[in-house]
């Protein structure tokens, strides 16, 4: 004790955990979700494949269901989030534009 004070050397060690998690939503009934854990003010990659729809093709990553505001791959992370896929009715689709499974359906 020192002048009523307590000295003491120690070592303090701090592991940051601070990843985000970005999610990729099918947006669509019964589809398969994938998460991925982005540092801090670092870009997510949109997956190496594009998800898959039976009559439909994939039109891009939203930030919203509706699928009213695309994502900008270039856009730094910085909150835990969840992307949406668009889909729009295949070419040879006689089935009609909307089945009702799901959001972002297109005609």
């Amino acid at each position: 004790i020192v002048n009523n004070k307590y000295e003491y050397d120690a070592t303090l060690t701090v592991e940051a955990k601070d990843t985000h998690t970005v999610t990729f939503d099918g947006n669509y009934q019964d589809s398969a979700n994938t998460s991925v854990e982005v540092n801090p003010n670092a870009t997510v990659t949109a997956p190496e494949t594009a998800p898959v729809r039976e009559g439909y093709e994939f039109a891009g990553w939203y930030t919203d269901a509706e699928c009213l505001n695309g994502y900008d791959f270039d856009t730094l992370v910085e909150k835990n989030f969840t992307l949406y896929a668009k889909w729009v009715p295949a070419a040879d689709d006689d089935a009609g534009a909307n089945d009702g499974t799901g959001a972002c359906d297109q005609e």
